[in-house]
């Protein structure tokens, strides 16, 4: 297999964003939503006859979460805060483009491991659902949500301002 360097995924995001803690609320925001997932099915009385397969792929997306975790940056630019991490270019359908120059086996698995647990984790976490977060945390992330409504605006192009894929 021929695998080419890492793919690093870039969001720019409105200043308004908390630089500080910009990485932990993305990563460990979704990281705790499939812990909550995982105690669900594990605390069935009667598991679902999918329960192991679905717990084997959401161990999965963790452990994708934990490695971008361990790669991602934040730095001030002179538009906004650019957000980026990296993707393991460990597949070999990562390979295949489109005609637009999209690798979207790469897109979807972004979309699945990442975007689909953070972007609403961090929505849920902008509502004070269990009436213990303070004002303070519920606003940063709705900053954080507005702030990624935004960048992924588009996000189906190649190449936007405010989202692109290095090695795409």
């Amino acid at each position: 297999m021929n695998i080419e360097k890492n793919f690093r995924v870039n969001f720019v995001l409105d200043n308004g964003v908390d630089k500080d803690t910009l990485i932990s609320d993305f990563f460990d925001t979704a990281i705790e939503k499939i812990d909550w997932f995982r105690q669900k099915a594990l605390s069935r009385e009667q598991p679902f006859s999918n329960d192991k397969a679905y717990l084997k792929a959401i161990s999965y997306s963790e452990k994708e979460l934990v490695n971008g975790k361990s790669t991602a940056m934040v730095e001030d630019i002179e538009n906004g805060v650019k957000f980026s991490f990296e993707i393991k270019n460990s597949r070999n359908d990562f390979s295949q483009v489109n005609e637009e120059g999209r690798r979207m086996w790469l897109r979807q698995h972004l979309d699945d491991h990442f975007i689909h647990y953070a972007i609403p984790s961090i929505l849920e976490k902008s509502f004070n659902w269990e009436k213990d977060a303070s004002e303070e945390v519920c606003k940063r992330f709705e900053k954080l949500n507005e702030a990624f409504g935004k960048a992924l605006n588009g996000a189906y192009n190649l190449k936007t301002k405010t989202f692109w894929i290095d090695g795409e």
